[in-house]
């Protein structure tokens, strides 16, 4: 399962490492979006830098097959 702040951010830094900005200007509201975002974490050639992304929390994750814990990560304290 992918952490929605990993699916961002490879949507942003592919999004920003091919298209020129005249590109994002003839598309729709999403592409100026993330172009938005990119300039706010530094712009397209700082975001281009990075190597590792680090997330840390803790996800929760419902199923439906019963058990006590409903947790995606062992450690994850219960939701209230």
């Amino acid at each position: 399962m992918r952490s929605p702040i990993r699916t961002l951010a490879l949507l942003i830094l592919s999004a920003a490492s091919g298209w020129p900005a005249s590109t994002l200007a003839q598309q729709g509201p999403a592409a100026r979006l993330v172009e938005q975002v990119a300039e706010a974490m530094g712009g397209r050639e700082r975001l281009r830098t990075v190597d590792t992304l680090v997330y840390t929390g803790f996800g929760q994750d419902a199923y439906m097959d019963g058990g006590g814990n409903v947790t995606a990560e062992r450690d994850a304290p219960p939701s209230m």
